[in-house]
């Protein structure tokens, strides 16, 4: 994967196949590098080459609707429902196309969770 061609990309103005990427913290060459107040995405595929780099990167929505793409956020984040209730999802919530809702949501627990429990949104 050294010698393949990347580089960093607005994700909101990719029109490629492949969506661009996010680097895991841990890897970044730039952790705290931000444009026009996002983290950095890169592509390979932007520079005509193929992501040999990346083992799994989780999905991060349609090519014409992206997920912002916050993984692996520390922390919890609180969503307020009725009647006061306050239900705790991971911070990373919504970062990718995943049930968020499943096993958390008051109505996703149980033996019978209601049908909207396992889609996936970001």
């Amino acid at each position: 994967w050294c010698k393949e061609k990347w580089c960093y990309v607005d994700p909101r103005k990719c029109e490629i196949d492949v969506p661009p990427k996010m680097p895991p913290p841990n890897t970044s060459y730039q952790p705290g590098a931000r444009y026009q107040n996002l983290p950095l995405y890169y592509s390979y595929s932007t520079c005509g080459s193929k992501d040999m780099w990346a083992e799994n990167i989780p999905n991060v929505g349609l090519q014409d609707c992206l997920c912002i793409g916050f993984d692996n956020s520390p922390g919890t984040t609180f969503a307020m429902l009725g009647a006061g209730e306050k239900v705790a999802y991971p911070a990373e919530v919504g970062g990718e196309c995943k049930a968020w809702d499943e096993g958390l949501h008051p109505e996703c627990k149980g033996d019978r969770p209601a049908e909207w429990c396992s889609k996936k949104w970001c």
